[in-house]
């Protein structure tokens, strides 16, 4: 079967099991209750009927919030990331200015974070764990 990436209206109880161990962390928690409208989008990574990574993108005008992006960890390192990534980004073509809210320097993932941001150009900006984007 092929990863597709959805925008996820309705999400099925085994959607929301899914979501739980993405979101595993207790910092995500929160991320499981956010509303889903055309301002609050949840974009998923799905894949053999499961979802393998999240994340919600804000939208407001010409701008753009990436917030709570997570890929399972026995799924990392092989593309689904960067496949979401850059659907959400295509999803809006006329959003020109994103940006990515990331983990915060004391994480244990924050370089990780910085370089997966990095590579898919993101800079950092002065705010800690805030990432740009302008297309």
């Amino acid at each position: 079967m092929k990863l597709t990436i959805e925008k996820l209206t309705q999400p099925s109880e085994q959607d929301r099991i899914d979501l739980g161990k993405i979101w595993q962390d207790v910092r995500y928690q929160s991320a499981l209750k956010n509303e889903i409208n055309d301002e609050n989008v949840l974009f998923v990574a799905r894949f053999n009927e499961r979802l393998l990574a999240a994340c919600w993108v804000k939208l407001s005008a010409e701008n753009a919030i990436i917030t709570d992006f997570m890929v399972r960890e026995v799924t990392r390192r092989r593309g689904v990331g960067h496949y979401l990534l850059t659907q959400c980004l295509a999803a809006y073509p006329d959003i020109t200015h994103w940006q990515a809210i990331s983990l915060s320097a004391e994480e244990s993932g924050y370089d990780i974070a910085h370089a997966f941001l990095a590579h898919h150009q993101f800079s950092a900006s002065p705010q800690p764990d805030l990432y740009i984007l302008n297309i």
